[in-house]
């Protein structure tokens, strides 16, 4: 692991305790073994990261650990961004938060902020994070909003996975105006969005439904589809025609 390296070129020792009791931490998928993660393991290993992208990569690989250890660090990890950090640790700590699964939600509002970061990256990593926050997101809905118009085609694809992942249903028109976005995947996106909105995205379903001329988003067209259910009555035989596409 690249940031267990970093511990030893630092000469702080071992910071991870291994342990091979059968039932104990969490299997490491690289090198097979189990171990604890502390803390405090964590503070040293942050503080020991050289430069911006070895702390990049070493949250990278703590948010790679289970929602359970996670949810024990994320503290740790989310003060890194009071110390001047770089774009590529924020979008680092973006995904190791929404990797926290509920205990994230405690660091909406410093996700939140990350939604006005000059980076591309850190605002669509932003988006992602604040997606399954629930209620906890509600205070960013406004900025989500605004991103649906960003200049990045990836942010608004993360403005619209964020929407719909919240179920904004106050957002559907802005959402639906996506659906004649000029990036395909962002129209995609739209479409999966308006479906997860419910009442407020079946007013879509004729715009949703011919998406599925589109090969780049005809996935996301049927789920939204399938997820208006009686909405999706009028447009059986074009959804039937994509049993007839190879990428369908």
């Amino acid at each position: 692991l690249k940031w267990l390296k970093s511990f030893r070129r630092a000469e702080v020792g071992m910071a991870l305790q291994v342990a091979v009791v059968a039932g104990k931490g969490s299997r490491c998928a690289p090198c097979g073994i189990q171990s604890v993660l502390s803390r405090d393991d964590v503070w040293l290993l942050l503080s020991q990261s050289g430069g911006e992208e070895e702390r990049a990569n070493a949250i990278v690989n703590l948010a790679a650990r289970s929602t359970s250890e996670l949810a024990g660090c994320v503290d740790v990890i989310v003060e890194v961004l009071g110390q001047e950090a770089g774009p590529k640790v924020k979008a680092a700590v973006c995904q190791a938060v929404r990797g926290a699964g509920a205990v994230g939600a405690l660091y909406a509002q410093d996700v939140g902020y990350l939604l006005d970061d000059q980076d591309a990256d850190v605002r669509y990593q932003a988006c992602l994070a604040l997606a399954g926050m629930g209620d906890a997101s509600a205070a960013a809905l406004p900025a989500l909003a605004r991103l649906l118009r960003d200049d990045s085609e990836v942010v608004r694809y993360g403005a619209c996975a964020a929407l719909g992942g919240l179920e904004a249903t106050a957002c559907a028109d802005d959402v639906a105006a996506l659906l004649a976005d000029r990036s395909p995947e962002v129209q995609g996106a739209a479409c999966w969005a308006l479906g997860k909105m419910g009442r407020a995205g079946v007013g879509s379903a004729p715009a949703v439904a011919k998406r599925l001329k589109e090969p780049r988003c005809r996935l996301q067209a049927l789920r939204s589809l399938a997820m208006m259910r009686g909405a999706a009555a009028g447009y059986c035989m074009e959804i039937c025609e994509c049993l007839t596409d190879e990428d369908a």
